[in-house]
């Protein structure tokens, strides 16, 4: 079992939304021009959506989550005066999701992987009943039961085709 370590950027003094500008800026550097945020702070939900083109019209759509690190605060409650709550730390998230995307698109850059290799788990595809989702979405009910029952991985590709998720088609 891997040792649990106390995750890093807690004291971060950045913001998450002058992360998020750095992290639109690298993903342009490495050539990344397609990328969506979606935002729901008050829901506790971040998530970056962006294409990579693979070869000339054919693009691996990769869909990342900053992880969810909270903290102790100290709030305003209108009844009870002070109160210190556990809340979420999302410039340490959005510091975490930067220094883990630089790595990675670093690794393909350098040659060291292939996009493939890098973001296999991260990769939007479309599942048999048609929804999209990610690989680790589609996979991770196969490996908590041991027993590999994900009809794209046991031959049964006349039912169920794992692909590439067309963006090429996206209006402007």
């Amino acid at each position: 079992m891997i040792a649990k370590k106390r995750a890093p950027y807690s004291d971060t003094k950045v913001a998450a939304e002058q992360t998020r500008t750095e992290i639109d800026r690298m993903l342009r550097s490495y050539g990344v021009q397609d990328f969506q945020w979606t935002e729901l702070w008050s829901k506790g939900i971040a998530r970056l959506e962006f294409a990579i083109e693979k070869e000339p019209g054919k693009f691996i759509r990769v869909r990342v989550t900053p992880p969810p690190f909270t903290a102790r605060r100290k709030t305003w409650d209108a009844k009870r005066g002070y109160v210190t709550i556990e809340a979420p730390n999302w410039p340490q998230s959005m510091r975490c999701l930067l220094h883990w995307l630089k790595a990675k698109l670093g690794a393909v850059a350098f040659g060291l992987k292939s996009v493939e290799d890098e973001f296999l788990s991260d990769m939007v595809v479309r599942s048999i009943d048609g929804r999209e989702t990610t690989v680790a979405e589609l996979i991770r009910p196969a490996l908590e039961s041991g027993v590999l029952d994900v009809p794209a991985l046991t031959g049964e590709r006349e039912k169920a085709r794992t692909e590439y998720v067309d963006i090429s088609a996206r209006t402007a």
